[in-house]
């Protein structure tokens, strides 16, 4: 047969449970079976019977319960209420209570207790009182259906006037809970440093703290003081935690320390406090927490953990402060009225809205700056990571040396932001938009530098001198659209943009360009830059660059539509360059601007196509009627130009200018 411990629940089968069973008389069991006698099996089905039980009670309980008829000896131990006796002299009979007969070795857990705190009129006058009491008293416990096996009940009216500290041992069966919303704690009394902090509740060298289930208020007798403290290997429990700083003096409402943890199966509440939580190797498990009225961070964490629900943190200076942490989000982050950087990462792993349920989303609004993210890994859930950033008095998102995974970003699209988005050294993927909205006129709208954006659109809103500033980085989207800018609307050197929609400057009324390029490709469907009769604005200009649309170029009402130069190439199945204050389309310095369907420059002023050293080339129609006035030049080839229209016809009013140095025009 199985050996069986005591406690185990699966027991021995208890004999003829179903059977037949007759106890016998006294005299027979005085006298026992006697020679040849021949008992009733139901006497043998009774006498085994009782012995299964007695086995199973003791396997059960370990230790058997006092009997009035039964003759203690010297030594002998029995269980009665709820408690464990030893007999110091032989007795029969003598209930068991602390005297000279019996001493209580220990207290038994058999049920759920409550005891009360109070002043007076309770079970205990504090808590330190009770758990020394319970400590001692129940050295083993057992938890029943996985709650907590003692509770402490604060009473109405009553102050916290102690420390609740606990060192290498498990205190997690026992929970303290109050009557009243919220417990007031005395600070006065807290007077015993761990680590440097003062803290009302503290764990630390393994310990476990009781389950706190009661919100309190620390009040403002002394300063510099800490909510819950966990250290050294140790864990804080929690039900719920509600933490005030009544004076805004004090540090911390939750630090965990060199391996502690703060876990709590509900929500997190701190108001006041400088830095409201504060990890240092340490780990918090939660699910909502909500921040407010605090003076510095929100959360400050660094080589942590944290793994909750949602954050909320209103004012401060930081909202979310992390340094080589391990942040994991389920459905998001709003954060508000931060004097300087809303997130600020470096050195993280941030998982961020993982919810598979919930559309996670990060808000940040009304704050000096914005997000920062340095060195780090941040990823979206599958449904969530939707980013907004709005009224933020400086760049929205910086992203440095990091890769960026979300679904959606939002830059200042309700009220738009100084600056909009700054990455470098970097990989960002936006599953959806990308929209930027900003309001300085010196700061670029989206700077790219040494980085790798996939995005789907990006649209960029911006009064700087440049919408996009991208440097030896790639971009792959579907639309690109930039409006408001001051000087060029795209700046791209030693770059490539890859759009497999169109490419769409608006440009302003203003001296501009709308895409000007360096050692740059740009590919799309189409692309437009159409301008408003500015003298020496451009539509596009190229520098040792590739430009090349699968559909239409439109560069109209500018004074130069297309310039390409130093080796550049543009090109497109229809380029329509009309109405240029001096040149629709100039091809400088060993480039080619070439069309298969067609050319159109009608209306430029000075010259419809000019070939400088350069070329200009078309498969079907080449038409470049001058519309200027007094005098016009519809096609010119300058220092071995070369202009030659393959097939189709030449235009209407086609007039060759000036041949220079070999130049050859074919029209």
């Amino acid at each position: 047969m199985t050996a069986k411990l005591i406690g185990d629940q699966s027991l021995k089968k208890t004999w003829a449970d179903l059977g037949a069973v007759t106890m016998p008389p006294d005299s027979q069991i005085e006298s026992g079976w006697i020679y040849q006698q021949n008992p009733p099996y139901q006497y043998s089905n009774s006498l085994l019977q009782e012995l299964g039980k007695q086995d199973n009670y003791l396997l059960r309980s370990g230790i058997p319960a006092w009997h009035t008829d039964t003759p203690y000896q010297q030594g002998d131990i029995c269980t009665y209420d709820d408690a464990i006796w030893q007999a110091l002299q032989s007795n029969t009979g003598h209930t068991p209570e602390n005297g000279s007969r019996w001493e209580r070795v220990s207290k038994m857990i058999r049920t759920h207790k409550t005891y009360t705190i109070d002043s007076s009129g309770a079970d205990y006058t504090s808590i330190y009182a009770a758990l020394h009491d319970i400590v001692q008293d129940y050295p083993a416990y057992i938890l029943l259906n996985g709650t907590a096996h003692v509770t402490l009940e604060i009473q109405s009216g009553y102050t916290i006037q102690e420390q609740i500290l606990v060192r290498g041992v498990d205190l997690s069966w026992i929970e303290i809970t109050s009557v009243d919303p919220r417990v007031t704690v005395d600070t006065t009394w807290i007077t015993l440093t761990m680590d440097g902090v003062l803290p009302f509740v503290a764990a630390w060298d393994g310990g476990t703290s009781p389950i706190i289930n009661f919100a309190f208020d620390l009040d403002n007798s002394q300063s510099n003081c800490v909510g819950l403290y966990a250290g050294h290997r140790s864990t804080i429990i929690a039900k719920k935690i509600d933490a005030k700083d009544s004076g805004n003096v004090h540090d911390n409402a939750l630090v965990a320390a060199y391996g502690g943890h703060i876990t709590c199966s509900g929500n997190v509440t701190c108001d006041g406090f400088t830095d409201a939580i504060k990890l240092s190797q340490g780990k918090l498990t939660c699910k909502n927490v909500n921040i407010a009225n605090h003076s510095g961070k929100g959360i400050l964490a660094n080589e942590s953990k944290i793994n909750h629900d949602a954050l909320a943190v209103t004012a401060g200076t930081v909202g979310l402060y992390l340094r080589g942490t391990e942040y994991i989000n389920a459905m998001g982050v709003t954060i508000a009225g931060c004097s300087s950087y809303a997130i600020d990462i470096q050195g993280c792993s941030v998982q961020m809205c993982t919810s598979t349920s919930v559309t996670g989303t990060i808000n940040v609004v009304n704050c000096t700056k914005g997000i920062n993210i340095k060195q780090s890994k941040w990823f979206s859930g599958e449904i969530g990571g939707h980013v907004f950033v709005d009224n933020v008095n400086d760049t929205a998102l910086t992203i440095e040396n990091s890769i960026v995974s979300v679904s959606y970003l939002e830059l200042g699209q309700t009220t738009a932001n100084l600056a909009g988005l700054d990455v470098y050294h970097s990989h960002l993927l936006c599953e959806y938009d990308i929209k930027v909205k900003t309001t300085s006129t010196s700061l670029s709208g989206m700077n790219v530098s040494w980085s790798d954006i996939n995005c789907n659109d990006i649209n960029v809103d911006s009064p700087a001198p440049y919408c996009m500033e991208i440097d030896a980085s790639t971009i792959h989207c579907n639309d690109i659209d930039v409006t408001s800018f001051t000087s060029i609307g795209i700046k791209s050197s030693k770059s490539a943009i890859k759009s497999t929609g169109d490419v769409n400057a608006v440009m302003p009324a203003v001296l501009a360009t709308g895409i000007e390029t360096y050692g740059s490709e740009i590919a799309a469907n189409n692309i437009t830059c159409t301008g408003q009769d500015v003298i020496g604005s451009y539509g596009i200009s190229a520098r040792g660059s590739r430009i090349n649309a699968a559909g239409t170029i439109t560069t109209s009402d500018n004074d130069c539509g297309i310039e390409a130069n130093r080796g550049s190439v543009v090109s497109a199945g229809t380029i329509a360059s009309t109405s240029c204050l001096t040149y629709g389309i100039h091809s400088v310095a060993g480039s080619e601007i070439a069309a298969y369907f067609y050319i159109d420059t009608q209306g430029a002023t000075t010259s419809g196509a000019t070939a400088h050293a350069a070329r200009i080339s078309c498969q079907g129609n080449i038409d470049t009627q001058a519309g200027g006035s007094p005098a016009t030049t519809d096609c010119q080839v300058i220092n071995g130009g070369w202009i030659c229209r393959a097939g189709g016809n030449g235009g209407t009013n086609v007039t060759v200018g000036t041949i220079n140095a070999n130049g050859y025009i074919n029209v």
